[in-house]
């Protein structure tokens, strides 16, 4: 059974031989770091190509429903995407570093994948207290 360090390892002439061509599972840091840009670039689009509430969902009368009261503030959610977003993508760049020069252990992969999961559960959160913010005003 091999271990990631031995994984992440050069392999032997003879083993590249018996392969044909080696494969070394230490690069994926670089995937993941691309799949972390894309993720943070994505929900930016997706908060700024957002329309906002069109004036046919409003009543006609002069009164707003106390529903429209509750709904989030789109501007705050919009604030803590660009926040992650923005966070998101330096630890990217750390993702990357720390994938070049630090030893081939999986550290990077590791701290990629927690990034990701940081990033769900952050908007998460965010959209929670928003929603709990809004139901008290």
């Amino acid at each position: 059974m091999q271990t990631v360090s031995k994984l992440c390892r050069p392999w032997s002439s003879d083993a590249v031989e018996r392969l044909g061509r080696a494969t070394n599972l230490c690069h994926v840091f670089w995937a993941l770091a691309v799949i972390l840009l894309a993720f943070a670039g994505f929900t930016v689009i997706v908060v700024r190509l957002r329309r906002p509430a069109s004036a046919a969902d409003e009543p006609s009368g002069a009164t707003a429903s106390p529903d429209l009261a509750r709904r989030i503030d789109l501007e705050q959610l919009r604030g803590f995407v660009y926040v992650g977003a923005g966070a998101l993508a330096l630890l990217a760049v750390a993702v990357i570093l720390m994938g070049l020069f630090a030893n081939r252990t999986g550290r990077a992969e590791g701290l990629a994948v927690l990034g990701f999961f940081g990033y769900v559960a952050y908007l998460v959160a965010a959209t929670v207290v928003l929603y709990v913010m809004s139901r008290k005003s």
